[in-house]
Formats: C-alpha cells, structure tokens, sequence
C-alpha cells in the first residue's frame, strides 16, 4: 500500500467519523429535544392531573370557573372559557343572581347554540382555528380581538353535545392542528361533568326554596335572608324596610272564577311585582295571596314610593279571562322600616310584625292602599 493510499484511507475514515458525530449530535439534539418534550408533558399532565381533581370537587360554578382560568389557562397569552348550550336560559338566571368576575368571564350561556354545533362535525373532535369575528365573540366576548389561534373541546354529556372548552391564544402558532389533545379531551369530559352536577345541586336547591306556582323565593328562602339583611343593617347603621302586600279579595276570585284564574291572578300578580323590584331586593310569596319583599338600605320615604308605584302597577293591569271578560285586581301593602329609630329590642320577626301591622291598617282602611307601621 501507497502512501497516498493510506492518506485517502484515513482521509475517508475521517470524513466518516465527523459525519458520524454530526449525525450523532443531530440524535443527540432530537434526543434532548423529546426528553425535554416528554418531561414538559409529564408537568402539564401532573398539572391538569390535580385540575381534574380539583374539578371533580367543586361544588360552586366559581370553583369551576376558577380551575378553568387560573389552571388550566395560566399558559402566557392563553385565554380559556366555557360556552354552555342554554336554551331556557337557566344557566343565565343563575348567573344573574350570582354575580362573580371570575365565573362572568369565564362560562357563557348561549341560548342560540345551534351555530356552535356545525364546528364540530361527525362525531364531536377538537377544533382548531375557530377566528371567524362573530364566532370569536361568542367564544371569547371579553378578548375577541386579541386572539390569533383557537382550539376548542366538545363537552358531551349523554352522548349530546352540551358546550365546548375554549382556548384562544395571541400567539398565532399556539394552537395547530394536529398536537395532542387527549389530556385536555379528557379534563374536558370531567368538566362536562362536574358541570351538570353542579348545576343539578342548584336546582335541588331551588326547588327547596322557589313557589312552583310564581317562581318566586318562598318562605322559608325569605326567612333566611331576612335574618342575614337584618343583621347587616344593624351592623352597617343602615335602613331596611320590609312590604307586605295582599291580593286584595282574593277568595272572591276563586269562588267565582274558579282556582285557575285564582293561579293566573297570582302568576300576574308576581311577574308584576318582579318587574318592579330592583336586584338587591328580596321578593318572595309568603302564603296563599300574600307576599312580602325587603327593601335593603332603602330609606322610609323612597319605600313609600315603591310600594306606591306597585300598588298603582297592579291596579292598572287587566287579567284576560277565558270567557273573553276581564279581570282588575287591586292589592294592599303594609311598609315597616329598622331605622336608627328602631329599638334594639327588635328581631327579623319583630320587623315582618310590623310591616304586618300596616298590612292590617291597610286592609281595614278600605283596600288598595299603603299604610306604615312605626315601631313603638
């Protein structure tokens, strides 16, 4: 062998073992690349590991609603929220009664939802790049301008399609499709879950505390309140008054029209009244024809002329009968006020006493009226 033979010789093997440690290092590289790749899952599925948990225990649509944004949203950029189908706006009315920052901006009823539904075709999968601008505000209504990628999670409950888990991202690469979303596919399942179950409990809750007549607060609901509204109003030194109205003639109704128009009078009666009534007020039907509502820091004077205003409201109103007549109904209100005045011998029931009282005064003093009972 030459000596130029053995110069190409090892001239190759050296060219082969630099490209073999190139190729190495490009292992290498993928290597470390699907370490650090599998170690950051590993993170993300301990994480959303304990936000299943955490989902399985909420009791409250705020502690969902907390694990959704503070958790599972927490990426740099990422907004997340839950769109619920809601066609009889229930989901609605309880985030009307309850208002929360965190829950408002984070689950949205949606009483059209038949749109939503075309996203996921066939058997419901994750959508990607949802950034159409009227479907961006319905997903996302509080950040629709800043998002640039999407990917959203059916929520199946039953084999029906009941909302989606939405993530929006300013980052246009973020969401893409074709990355893994099985860990999220099933935090999403348990959410769905989670969700009916808790909105089960508030209906168990208000089914113990609603009039299926009227759909007010019963009594046993105002009870509860009126203890917690008078207590606050001795603590902060400030006024609540209590109305309570009676549907004047009300047996009379039922003899001779019979107990539905009797159920329609009262139906009427209560929608009237809710419409008139500010959010913090507490309305509630009290028993039979009576009703009773809590003013809370109210003074005397603006109670008068709210229960005015309402007594003039249902004078006004005709109730269509089926024999084509009309009804008119007319109502007293007896008003009583905890005030500074008040004795600090008084209790909640000394106040419904009083407002009782008036209602009597009322009553006896002709009907359709407002009578004030001061506590002696």
């Amino acid at each position: 062998m030459t000596e130029s033979t053995s110069a190409t010789d090892n001239g190759e093997i050296l060219e082969q073992l630099a490209a073999l440690r190139e190729e190495n290092g490009s292992l290498r590289q993928q290597l470390d690349e699907w370490v650090s790749r599998v170690r950051e899952n590993e993170t993300i599925s301990k994480r959303l590991q304990q936000s299943e948990l955490k989902v399985l225990a909420a009791q409250t649509l705020e502690q969902i609603a907390s694990v959704v944004v503070d958790e599972i949203g927490n990426d740099n950029g990422v907004i997340t929220t839950l769109v619920v189908d809601d066609p009889e706006l229930e989901l609605a009315r309880i985030l009307e009664s309850e208002p929360d920052p965190v829950v408002s901006g984070c689950i949205i009823p949606i009483h059209e939802f038949a749109h939503l539904k075309t996203l996921f075709t066939g058997p419901p999968a994750p959508c990607f790049d949802a950034l159409d601008p009227v479907l961006l505000r319905s997903l996302f209504p509080e950040n629709c301008l800043a998002i640039k990628s999407t990917l959203l999670i059916p929520l199946m409950q039953g084999g029906e399609l009941i909302g989606s888990l939405n993530f929006g991202s300013t980052n246009e690469h973020h969401f893409e499709p074709g990355m893994a979303t099985d860990i999220i596919e099933r935090l999403a399942a348990i959410i769905a879950v989670a969700l009916l179950n808790t909105l089960n409990q508030y209906r168990l809750r208000e089914a113990g505390l609603t009039d299926p007549l009227t759909a007010l607060n019963n009594r046993r609901f105002f009870e509860q309140r009126l203890v917690e509204e008078f207590d606050r109003a001795r603590r902060t030194r400030r006024p609540l008054c209590c109305l309570m109205i009676d549907i004047d003639f009300f047996k009379q109704v039922n003899d001779t029209h019979g107990h539905q128009v009797g159920d329609k009078v009262l139906q009427r009666v209560s929608q009237t009244m809710v419409e008139q009534m500010r959010r913090t007020d507490v309305l509630a039907r009290y028993g039979g024809e009576e009703f009773v509502v809590l003013l809370p820091e109210t003074l005397a004077t603006t109670a008068m002329d709210v229960a005015e205003r309402l007594r003039a409201r249902v004078a006004s109103e005709m109730i269509a009968l089926d024999d084509g007549g009309e009804l008119s109904i007319t109502v007293s209100i007896g008003l009583s006020v905890l005030d500074s005045s008040t004795s600090e011998q008084d209790t909640p029931k000394t106040l419904v006493a009083y407002a009782d009282q008036a209602l009597y005064k009322a009553k006896h003093g002709g009907r359709n009226r407002v009578e004030q009972e001061v506590a002696s």
